[in-house]
Formats: C-alpha cells, structure tokens, sequence
C-alpha cells in the first residue's frame, strides 16, 4: 500500500482541485526524458531501468515513479512508501520541475511541506489500520 501523489500542471491560481474547470487540459510536462533528467538532479541515483517506472530509493523511504507511455508526459504518478521523510522530496520534485502535487488520499493540493507531511501522516494511519503498522 503505497501514498499516492500525482504531478501535473494544474492551474497555480486554483486553491482546490474541485474548482478546476471539467474542460481544463493541463499543458505537457515534457518527455519522459526531460522529466527524468529533472528528477536526476535531485536523485541522481534514481533506477531508470524502465523509463516509464522510475525508482528512487532512499534509506528512509522508496518511491515508485510511474509516467506510463504515453509522450508529452502530462502527468505523473509517485507511490511512496517509507518514513514521513519522503515529504520532503514530494516538495523537492514539484518545485524543480514547476508542478503542483495532488495528495490522492485527501483529494487536496500539496502546495507546502506542512500540507504534505499531514497528508503523509493521515495516509499512514489509515495504512496502519487496515493492514498494521509493522510495515
């Protein structure tokens, strides 16, 4: 079970995702390849074996980047897991590539680390209640 974060460039002028309009059509990220040179500079470890799952894994948490195959890449989805220290890279991946962050679990924008680390924190005890907080 993994918290779900989507990247996209929602409107910077919209402080809820319910008042996007239904025929919004965000502008493309870029290609897989910008994106992932992106990410690089801040993880420039990163596993990207498989372009459209790109891995970042850190002694305290690891993420899932799935971008899928679609090129422009408009979107894109992280499944983190691990510690609340996974936050700050949330952050740190929509202020290098300019995006806002969507917590899937709260339905909510992730405009700053505070938001993001409640988000994190009621993800994580929902996880806890439904399969144990051993993991």
């Amino acid at each position: 079970m993994s918290w779900d974060v989507l990247f996209q460039n929602f409107p910077k002028n919209v402080p809820n995702p319910s008042d996007i309009p239904g025929d919004y059509r965000p502008e493309p990220i870029g290609s897989r390849e910008e994106v992932i040179a992106s990410l690089r500079r801040i993880f420039p470890d990163l596993d990207d074996d498989d372009p459209s799952w790109v891995i970042i894994d850190r002694k305290d948490f690891s993420t899932e980047v799935n971008m899928g195959g679609k090129q422009p890449c408009t979107s894109f989805m992280l499944h983190v897991r691990g510690s609340e220290s996974a936050v700050v890279a949330v952050i740190q991946i929509a202020e290098e590539l300019n995006l806002r962050a969507l917590d899937c679990s709260t339905g909510e924008f992730l405009d700053n680390a505070p938001d993001a680390a409640k988000g994190f924190r009621d993800w994580r005890s929902y996880r806890n209640k439904v399969v144990g907080d051993g993991l």
